[in-house]
This record gives structure tokens, C-alpha cells and sequence, in this order.
């Protein structure tokens, strides 16, 4: 959190003028991914949970540096929320119809 708190100050003293969004991490599958033992040795340090933890302290930190935080996720997550199995390839990092729904999403930002 030190680095990001360091990254928004030096945003907010260089470019004072500029609308910063910060934004929610997206969500991972690791259900069926990360089988190999390099991926998986990632994987187990990993969860939901752990991003949503850390989303919420990065949304602190924009409000307090006065910048926007914004969520792009809708519709990237199943029921159980995690993402969906055709949206990645690898269960963490998103395929381009993934990044299609998150270009749809900040479409609203993006017309402001």
C-alpha cells in the first residue's frame, strides 16, 4: 500500500490537474487453473477474498489523494464470484472478450 500511497502522491503533485481513476481489481478463477506446479505455487497465494481486501484499501487510498475509484467488473464474475471460465485463459489475467466487458463498463467514465 506504501507504493500505491507513493504513486497517487507523486500523480497529485505533478499532474495536479488530472482526473485519476484508480480501479477494483478483477476477479480470479483458480478453481481449474494453475494445475502446473509453477502456476500453482502462484495460485495458493491468491484469492478473491485477498483482492477484494486489497480493492478496499487502494479505494481508501483514492479517496484520500480526492481521485476517482471505480469498479469495471460487472459481468466478469459466475454466481460464486469468481471469474468466468470463458473470460481468461490462465484464471487471472483476462482474454479479449473479458477485456471487452471491461471496455463497456468504462465506457460511463470514458464519456464524462
Amino acid at each position: 500500500m506504501s507504493n500505491y500511497n507513493e504513486i497517487l502522491t507523486q500523480i497529485g503533485k505533478k499532474l495536479p490537474q488530472a482526473q485519476v481513476y484508480v480501479m477494483r481489481y478483477y476477479p480470479i478463477n483458480t478453481l481449474d487453473f494453475g494445475q502446473d506446479s509453477d502456476e500453482k505455487t502462484v495460485f495458493e497465494t491468491r484469492s478473491n477474498e485477498k483482492f477484494q481486501k486489497a480493492s478496499d484499501k487502494i479505494e481508501k487510498l483514492a479517496q484520500k489523494h480526492h481521485f476517482h475509484f471505480i469498479d469495471v467488473n460487472d459481468g466478469l464474475s459466475d454466481k460464486d464470484g469468481n471469474l468466468k471460465k470463458e473470460l481468461t485463459f490462465d484464471g487471472a489475467h483476462l482474454n479479449p472478450a473479458g477485456y471487452s466487458i471491461v471496455l463497456e463498463n468504462l465506457k460511463v467514465y470514458l464519456e464524462e
